[in-house]
């Protein structure tokens, strides 16, 4: 569960199947939202999780499992250090790939990217890139030899393009930008499922989706929590929708700070958007955003946003005008949320100009971006 899935999900959702043949090969199992996938699109289900981690834990966990599958996938990969990319020819065997295509997609960078690259025949082959940074530790060497076997590269977003761009000119006549969608029916029609999840509760109420991973820093929320529960000028309850590695030390700092009475953490939701329709404000503390598309979906479900800038925000949230836009620091995050929270007017602009910025990200728009993509001749 996260943006890139359901990118993909809208994408699917939105092709025109008399026109298209689409098998999905999903890595990790069916995931929440397989019930989104289109009848049309041909499953094609594996789980390479259990390939992962040292190779006695491997094979001791896919026996304890009474299966073979992950023994035989990690042993595949052992042998590509081997005999080489040849290797990926038995991979894609064992997952159930046995025909060519027009066009393969790799949607992420990592597994995805490599079968693509090395085992699945196509006329034409292309990677999503959804990140919104890349980190001194990223192996940039073996992501540019898997990329040397793609026609495009896809960015969600101009920023993030430019990113690529410096990694390599050869990137360069690859790149095209393509933003994930925006389809404000579905996500109004989701916010209207389950009621208010607030219901019980008449005091303001900010909300943060996103993953308990280190680039979304949500510790920032519960720094900036017990400082304004000091400060006592808001009455206000915190609610985090996400999982995530990071869960547990949140969980703990929530715990030491004694501010469980107003950070609480929900976990993971199939549907977040009614707690995003339902809160008075979304605050996004991700410092590493490709395009933000959580912050999106809030403005098209008429949530102002408080959101700390980085490379995708950044070209599109106008400070003051379509929402608030924050350093990252505590101190900056706790000001943005006074300057919206005590702002009436304020509130009311953010919201008119957020709901006409989001018409550019329509189906229809992106959809036909999509469709240019996969016609390249």
């Amino acid at each position: 569960m996260g943006g890139v899935e359901r990118s993909l999900v809208d994408v699917l959702r939105h092709l025109d199947y008399s026109k298209y043949e689409v098998d999905l090969l999903l890595l990790e199992g069916a995931g929440d939202y397989i019930n989104e996938i289109p009848s049309e699109v041909n499953l094609i289900l594996n789980d390479i999780r259990l390939a992962y981690g040292p190779l006695k834990q491997v094979i001791y966990n896919n026996f304890k499992k009474k299966t073979w599958f992950g023994i035989k996938y990690r042993l595949s990969l052992l042998f590509s250090r081997i005999i080489g990319d040849t290797a990926y020819k038995i991979i894609i065997r064992l997952l159930g790939i046995n025909k060519s295509y027009d066009t393969a997609i790799a949607y992420r960078i990592g597994p995805s990217a490599d079968i693509i690259a090395h085992g699945v025949k196509a006329k034409q082959k292309i990677c999503w890139w959804h990140h919104g940074a890349i980190c001194e530790d990223h192996d940039t060497k073996s992501w540019l030899q898997v990329w040397a076997h793609f026609d495009r590269l896809i960015a969600v977003s101009n920023g993030v393009r430019d990113i690529l761009a410096n990694l390599s000119n050869d990137l360069i006549p690859k790149l095209r930008v393509i933003p994930n969608m925006v389809d404000v029916e579905q996500i109004c029609a989701m916010g209207n499922d389950g009621g208010n999840p607030y219901s019980n509760y008449d005091g303001l109420k900010f909300v943060t989706v996103g993953r308990i991973v280190v680039e979304k820093h949500i510790e920032n929320v519960v720094n900036a929590a017990v400082r304004l529960r000091a400060d006592g000028r808001l009455n206000f309850k915190w609610y985090i929708i996400g999982d995530g590695d990071l869960y547990n030390q949140i969980k703990a700092l929530i715990r030491e700070n004694n501010i469980a009475g107003q950070v609480i953490l929900c976990g993971r939701k199939a549907n977040p958007y009614p707690y995003i329709k339902h809160a008075d404000m979304m605050i996004h503390t991700s410092h590493i955003e490709s395009q933000g598309l959580v912050i999106q979906e809030a403005m098209a479900l008429g949530t102002p946003c408080v959101v700390t800038r980085s490379v995708g925000p950044s070209e599109f949230i106008i400070d003051g005008e379509n929402g608030v836009m924050v350093e990252p620091t505590v101190n900056s995050l706790i000001e943005g949320i006074y300057k919206l929270a005590e702002n009436k007017e304020l509130q009311k602009k953010v919201v008119n100009n957020s709901i006409k910025f989001i018409d550019r990200y329509t189906p229809q728009a992106i959809i036909e971006q999509f469709e240019n993509l996969l016609n390249y001749d």
